[in-house]
Formats: C-alpha cells, sequence, structure tokens
C-alpha cells in the first residue's frame, strides 16, 4: 500500500524497512514552513520500503 504525505516538505522517518506497525503508528513527520504533519500506519503491517532516502 501506498502511503503519501499531506505535503511536501523536510520528511523524518521513525519506521525502517523491516519494521512492524500496527493502526496509527507514526511512520514519518513532514515539516514545511515551520508546520509538522505526522504520516501515521493505516493499518497494520510491515514497512517494506522507503521512498524517499534521508
Amino acid at each position: 500500500m501506498d502511503i503519501c504525505a499531506p505535503f511536501a516538505g523536510i520528511v523524518r522517518y521513525h519506521v525502517s524497512a523491516g519494521d512492524s506497525v500496527d493502526t496509527g503508528d507514526p511512520l514519518a513527520t513532514v515539516e514545511a514552513v515551520k508546520l509538522e504533519a505526522p504520516v501515521l500506519a493505516p493499518g497494520p503491517g510491515t514497512v517494506t520500503s522507503l521512498a524517499v532516502e534521508d
């Protein structure tokens, strides 16, 4: 399942490929114009890859 950030900005990942997550777990935080938006897991599963490199 692809998960998109709510807007473009600086991405800070809270997970790595291979991590198990549950519904609502924070996957990343996107920061832009001093606003931060969490990107949450929509359901349980395993992170297979991260599309944006640090």
